[in-house]
């Protein structure tokens, strides 16, 4: 196994002679971003895709049916010949 270090990090000194590796600030930046990025892609992508399922249990009015749409939707006709 090889000992690749990072340019930046530096090994500090602790008790028995047990090296621990200190992380640069610009890593650490760079971490919280990357978290920040997925958190925003997460919520942009799961957001629209909750609000769709939640119309899709709705009528018109908005009022709640269950899943009477997807039973009235599998019953047409059309859909049968389609396939």
């Amino acid at each position: 196994m090889s000992s690749v270090r990072h340019p930046r990090a530096r090994a500090h000194l602790s008790g028995a002679g047990a090296t621990r590796l200190s992380v640069h600030w610009s890593d650490r930046v760079g971490h919280v971003l990357l978290a920040l990025a997925g958190l925003a892609l997460a919520v942009l992508l799961l957001a629209p895709l909750a609000m769709i399922l939640a119309k899709s249990v709705q009528d018109r009015a908005g009022d709640f049916v269950g899943l009477a749409n997807f039973t009235q939707y599998f019953r047409t006709p059309a859909l049968a010949r389609s396939a």
